[in-house]
């Protein structure tokens, strides 16, 4: 079944039935590109773990296809958790799933009768774009690249940092993010990479003061600061 879009929604081209009937039958209904009126099972939150997953009463596990959302504990996490459950807090959701993750989780795509929640995220900053596959991507892609654009969200000062305004005397960065993950590493002032390096705390990014501090933590130092240390 091919959705289509409205007024820039993803997904949705009309919807119809009021909330009351759709309390009533369970469903969302939505008119298809043909003119037929389909109806959807529709889905209520029990519980919204993060910026990016959530329970439905029946107990299934949504995780946002196409996004990332900060963990809880770093920069934006609470911010993109209060705001998914804004979204579909008491709303009728259509979980439109395509694919389950290691964790069983549903990777899913979530509407309810206004927009398309993956896409609001994303546009708003509130979480960094995950290619999805082929699904959606260039419309998702898009929005996440608005919102960096616009330095919205985890994207703006806040989160995304070159200078440690907090501590300024602390200016070693350590990142996360090298070599995919794998290898946390930190770098100071005089290494080649320093300047081009951003401190992105909504992925778990640090400053450091010293190079003692970065070790004790796991990071380890950047082959672009050679033989140099830091005083």
């Amino acid at each position: 079944m091919k959705l289509v879009k409205k007024k820039g929604k993803l997904g949705i081209n009309k919807l119809v039935v009021g909330s009351s009937v759709l309390a009533a039958v369970a469903f969302l209904t939505v008119v298809n590109i043909y003119g037929r009126r389909i109806d959807w099972p529709a889905y209520e939150v029990r519980e919204v773990v993060d910026g990016d997953t959530f329970y439905t009463t029946e107990g299934l596990m949504i995780r946002l296809a196409a996004l990332d959302a900060p963990e809880r504990s770093l920069c934006g996490g609470e911010e993109a958790a209060e705001a998914l459950r804004k979204l579909i807090m008491g709303k009728k959701l259509y979980i439109r799933a395509v694919a389950k993750d290691r964790y069983e989780r549903l990777l899913s795509y979530v509407y309810t009768d206004k927009e398309l929640v993956n896409e609001k995220l994303l546009i708003e900053g509130l979480a960094r774009y995950d290619s999805p596959g082929p699904l959606l991507e260039e419309e998702m892609k898009a929005a996440g690249d608005k919102a960096k654009k616009e330095n919205r969200g985890v994207f703006g000062e806040k989160c995304t940092q070159t200078i440690n305004r907090e501590k300024p005397e602390c200016v070693i960065k350590g990142n996360t993010s090298f070599n995919g993950g794998k290898i946390p590493m930190y770098r100071f002032p005089e290494c080649a990479q320093y300047k081009t390096t951003l401190v992105q705390l909504y992925l778990g990014d640090r400053w450091f003061c010293s190079e003692e501090e970065a070790r004790k933590a796991g990071f380890v130092k950047g082959s672009d600061c050679a033989e140099k240390k830091w005083r």
